[in-house]
């Protein structure tokens, strides 16, 4: 058996050896050095005697020298004698002194080593001959140097050095959204410790490439390159392998890595999601020095016994080497995989064992370990310390002693971070660490390595914060929010809790599920070269392009929900055998922060159709909001809302941003624009979708915005109206009012509540000055200008640029939707006390006014 080696410890003995010896040698040289001070200065004192007595001659003297003088040249030439002496007796205890340290090291060494094998035979029951065969393998004679290359114990030297600018190449099989949230993680503590510029591989599903394509080209991390390979072709490959790993399918995918990975790359870590690295992941990468040439991976052992077969009585496992390998973490040679013929190999064996075993039960690594027990020579065994394996029944204590031991912590178990260890607590702290840890710091350069420089440079702001009074709001409309759609995503729902296809009303083509284009977004991506990260950008843009066709997205990679639910909200009565009305879904489209976040469960209350909601949070704020997701019963019981995290950069709210990564992600025909502040009535989905369906027949839906009227009350506590009967008689009792009628009167009154008091049928208003109202239209509505933040003309600007471009406003005569009390948030109380802030909304909207211009032509003020 192979131990790991570990870091040398020295015991209080060798300590205290190193203390004497170091305080003698201090000790010596401080002798040596005041010795040779006081000659030297006796030598100068001496010149400076003849230089005083100079010119005085003894007639009886030798060549002209006085005998004074010729006794002190002697006297010169003895303390350079002396010196000399000296020097050559401090080199010998310097060496003398190295001896003693090197001595002291290896035999400390040494005691480690007997420590790890007395600690591993009482782990793993190895028999005393065993270990008096590890410890003395030639009697004792020699036996420092041939332990440690007994036990495999790495010398230091300098083969395997990873450059300073090489590309390391990782390679990650992400597939659903689930995995693509969680491989966060496994990045930001792989970059977090890098040196080198790295080159992801993931191979991925239509969800995973979307949601990815999306995060990493908005993260825009110099010299770091991303690629794309399909998933779904190599399914074909596997799916005739039985799988009983809660991984499922996806779980056996490494097995096809030579044909998953392009042919030019020869070398690739592979890396499990469910990794948290621990250090400089080019350490990992120089052990591809030491692999042989028929090695074609390299693995580090399983910790657990599982292939022992002795975990419970009828445990058949698969076939392996000792206690097997685990997979999670690898070095692949995948030329020389090629080069094997590894596809035949793999499939013999399974096909072998899978006459007895049924099916795999850890997915690719029982079949992987089925074929290194055939071909032992191809496997190298790297150090523990690279796999540390939390799963049950794993003894992974063993690998380390200290925290400097652990290089990549392996949450194995279908647990995670409940899986109980003797040092979960820690292990838990450092995964945490990096979940929370802020990823707009992980965008830092790598110096020297300018050829694969990444973007970042280039995305700084032109415009210097002295020669422009609105810098920050200019600058925030430049940066480059890192998104992450889909952060938590709509459930696929139970088919069996559905009613037959029969009876489900056709919604637009939605179907209930989450799609995504898998044509779209594939390919390399050199650095983020060829994205443009505009995700969420609106008109506002220098080229005065609608943004929506360069997006990442094209309206097919988005929210695509059903609502199996909408019949019984509106079915049954006097027409229930009637046949069934035909309705329109609508997507209701909101932004949030992490103070309105008790606003979702309300709303989910009020609103039974399908929901993308896009909220701002920083990464410490996101995981609280998953875990309020996985809390709230609620929100649980939702199968068709969406949620996207932007994550917080600048000291703006950005909140056109915002809503136009939530509206690029819908794929129902109507979006429904409205904010987290605002409650719909009851029953408002079913309403708009009837509406809606009814225009459609009469009169289409071509450039046409619907108006939901807003009111508000300034109770905390209200019973909320059930009709439009009971909102008017609220407004008349006056617990409610029409929205802002006391601060911004114009923003709604071409409204004309007066005239919906009264109305049975939808009515058209005319565009004025200032109107923002909350409304329902097509979804290839024209994004919002991402220009404005926090408050002010947001919302404005948008309603007018569907004016310019002859959009109709409709007012539906029997919708509303009431705004709820809340604080003023940080923005408007800005905008309420600043002089500043609001000369700088002001400029913003003279350019957006001057964008419109250009754009459309001649725009109206």
């Amino acid at each position: 058996m192979i131990l790991v080696c570990r870091p040398q410890k020295f015991s209080i003995i060798g300590r205290h050896r190193d203390r004497v010896l170091s305080v003698r040698f201090v000790h010596t040289r401080r002798w040596c050095c005041g010795l040779l001070a006081g000659i030297l200065l006796g030598a100068i004192f001496a010149l400076l005697i003849i230089d005083h007595l100079d010119g005085y001659h003894d007639p009886s003297s030798l060549l002209g020298f006085s005998p004074r003088e010729v006794r002190l040249v002697g006297r010169l030439r003895e303390s350079e004698q002396q010196v000399q002496l000296l020097r050559k007796h401090l080199l010998v205890s310097q060496s003398e002194l190295l001896n003693a340290w090197s001595t002291s090291a290896r035999e400390q060494q040494d005691d480690d080593v007997s420590a790890a094998v007395l600690e591993e035979a009482s782990s793993f029951d190895v028999t005393s001959d065993t270990l008096r065969t590890k410890l003395h393998p030639n009697g004792g004679k020699g036996r420092r140097r041939n332990n440690l290359d007994a036990l495999g114990v790495p010398c230091k030297d300098n083969k395997g050095i990873v450059s300073k600018c090489k590309v390391l190449h990782i390679a990650i099989v992400c597939a659903g959204y689930n995995s693509s949230r969680s491989v966060v993680t496994l990045l930001k503590s792989v970059l977090f410790f890098r040196r080198n510029p790295l080159h992801f591989h993931f191979i991925v599903d239509d969800k995973a490439r979307v949601v990815l394509h999306t995060l990493l080209s908005s993260w825009n991390i110099p010299h770091v390159s991303v690629s794309f390979h399909d998933i779904v072709p190599l399914t074909d490959l596997i799916s005739w392998v039985p799988n009983k790993h809660y991984s499922a399918l996806y779980g056996l995918v490494k097995l096809t890595l030579n044909k998953a990975l392009p042919r030019s790359l020869d070398k690739v870590i592979v890396l499990d999601t469910d990794i948290t690295v621990a250090t400089d992941i080019a350490q990992l990468w120089s052990y591809f020095a030491k692999l042989k040439p028929q090695q074609l991976f390299g693995l580090g052992e399983n910790q657990s016994d599982w292939y022992l077969g002795k975990l419970w009585k009828s445990h058949r496992p698969w076939p392996a080497v000792g206690r097997g390998y685990n997979t999670g973490v690898m070095l692949v040679r995948l030329g020389a995989l090629r080069a094997s013929n590894w596809t035949q190999m793999w499939r013999l064996a399974a096909e072998r064992h899978l006459t007895t075993l049924l099916a795999t039960q850890l997915a690719d690594q029982d079949i992987i370990n089925a074929v290194i027990k055939e071909h032992p020579e191809i496997a190298y065994k790297l150090p523990c310390q690279w796999n540390v394996q939390l799963s049950d029944n794993t003894r992974s204590e063993t690998c380390y002693l200290e925290v400097a031991d652990i290089k990549a912590i392996h949450w194995n178990s279908p647990q995670k971070l409940k899986v109980r260890n003797k040092h979960i607590e820690f292990f838990r702290s450092l995964h945490l660490t990096f979940l929370e840890y802020d990823g707009n710091l992980l965008r830092r350069e790598l110096f020297g390595c300018n050829a694969t420089a990444g973007k970042a440079s280039q995305l700084q702001v032109q415009l210097s914060e002295d020669d422009d009074e609105c810098y920050e709001f200019h600058r925030a409309r430049r940066t480059n929010y890192r998104t992450h759609i889909f952060f938590v995503a709509p459930r696929t729902p139970d088919p069996a809790a559905l009613p037959p296809a029969s009876s489900r009303r056709s919604h637009g083509g939605s179907d209930g599920r989450a799609r995504e284009d898998a044509g779209h977004g594939r390919g390399m991506i050199n650095g983020f070269g060829d994205l443009d990260g505009n995700v969420g950008r609106g008109i506002g843009d220098d080229d005065g392009k609608d943004r929506r066709d360069s997006s990442i997205h094209d309206g097919k990679d988005g929210l695509d929900i059903g609502d199996h639910d909408s019949q019984d909200e509106h079915g049954g009565g006097e027409g229930e055998n009637d046949a069934p009305q035909q309705t329109v879904d609508v997507t209701l489209v909101a932004t949030l922060s992490m103070d309105r976040l008790q606003m979702v469960e309300q709303l989910l209350m009020h609103w039974a159709g399908p929901a993308s909601l896009t909220l701002y949070l920083s990464d410490a704020e996101a995981q609280q909001f998953l875990a309020y997701t996985q809390t709230s019963e609620i929100i649980a019981g939702r199968s068709n809302v969406a949620y996207h995290v932007v994550y917080k950069e600048g000291n703006f709210y950005p909140v056109n941003f915002l809503r136009n990564v939530a509206m690029q992600q819908v794929e129902t025909p109507f979006v429904f624009l409205t904010d987290i502040d605002f409650l719909p009535m009851f029953d408002l989905h079913a309403h708009l979708g009837r509406s809606l369906a009814a225009l459609q027949a009469t009169q289409g839906f071509h450039k046409t915005a619907y108006v939901v009227p807003a009111f508000e009350t300034q109770r905390y506590r209200l019973t909320f109206p059930r009709s439009k009967a009971e909102l008017l008689h609220g407004l008349d009792m006056g617990e409610l009012f029409t929205f802002r009628y006391h601060i911004w009167t114009k923003g709604h009154a071409p409204t004309n509540f007066a005239k919906w008091r009264t109305a049975t049928t939808p009515y058209r208003v005319q565009w004025e000055e200032d109107f923002e109202p909350y409304i329902v239209v097509h979804k290839d509505v024209p994004l919002y200008d991402t220009r404005f933040v926090g408050f002010g003309w947001n919302k404005v600007s948008h309603i007018m640029e569907l004016h310019v471009l002859g959009y109709e406003f409709l007012v539906l005569p029997n919708a509303f939707i009431i705004h709820t009390p809340h604080a003023p948030s940080f923005d408007i109380a800005k905008f309420r006390t600043s002089p500043q802030y609001k000369f700088c909304v002001k400029v913003l909207k003279k350019e957006f006014m001057e964008s419109l211009s250009r754009k459309y032509g001649n725009a109206e003020s």
